[in-house]
């Protein structure tokens, strides 16, 4: 027998003995995160896709009333929102979960203040800055109520409702931004004789902004209501394995 012929009987008689085994397809993972953390990057994985949201921003106060009642508080803007954003990974990556922002505090015959802005989330070098917060409404004077505005949203993310307002009449707050999940709503304009209604805070996690709260009563005067808390961040990484 040839060389070759030998050596086309010896791949014959490999390739008869060897099954090939088909690679197997794939597997996407993932990994949420709620509060602030590290990912750890599994062996041969250099690319991730990353959902990131920032901390909503608080709801406004709403204003406390002095000769007519008070406009409300405008809602806080949703967190800045990325979704699907690929990243390129070398090692394990830190992640924070940005808090959201602070409620504003009603007025007593006084304007009510401005909730506070959403903190930034991250993955590594991405970032998602938070929200803004929602304006505190004016006080309740003749001629000159002014409802509270809502706080800018970030990149993605929606803007708080303006609050409601009519001369003579109690103003509700405004609601929160839409980030990950709905914001929260703004207090509800009361009667005549009764504090402002708190707003509602946004669900943990959701990037949503605050709801203002809603303006004062007269006789006697009545304190504006709290805006509520903006939503914390959140992140959700998903790579192929």
């Amino acid at each position: 027998m040839s060389l070759q012929a030998a050596i086309l009987s010896k791949l014959q008689q490999i390739f008869t003995a060897v099954k090939i085994i088909p690679t197997a397809p794939p597997v996407l993972m993932f990994q949420e995160f709620t509060s602030s953390g590290t990912w750890i990057r599994p062996a041969g994985v250099n690319t991730v896709f990353v959902d990131l949201y920032g901390g909503g921003g608080g709801g406004g106060g709403g204003g406390g009333a002095q000769t007519v009642l008070s406009p409300g508080g405008g809602g806080g803007g949703a967190g800045t929102i990325f979704r699907g954003v690929p990243v390129t990974v070398t090692g394990n990556v830190a992640v924070t979960i940005g808090t959201g922002g602070s409620s504003g505090a009603g007025g007593y015959s006084s304007p009510g203040s401005s909730g506070g802005s959403g903190n930034a989330s991250s993955f590594g070098s991405l970032s998602a800055p938070g929200g803004s917060g929602g304006k505190g409404g004016s006080m309740g004077e003749t001629n000159v109520t002014s409802p509270g505005t809502g706080g800018s949203g970030g990149v993605n993310g929606d803007t708080g409702a303006v609050a409601c307002s009519n001369l003579g009449l109690n103003g509700s707050g405004g609601a929160g931004g839409a980030g990950r999940l709905p914001g929260g709503d703004g207090g509800t304009g009361p009667a005549l004789n009764i504090t402002g209604v708190d707003g509602t805070s946004a669900p943990a996690n959701s990037g949503g902004g605050g709801g203002g709260g809603s303006g004062g009563g007269v006789s006697p005067y009545y304190r504006g209501g709290s805006g509520g808390l903006g939503g914390s961040g959140y992140c959700l990484v998903a790579w192929y394995e």
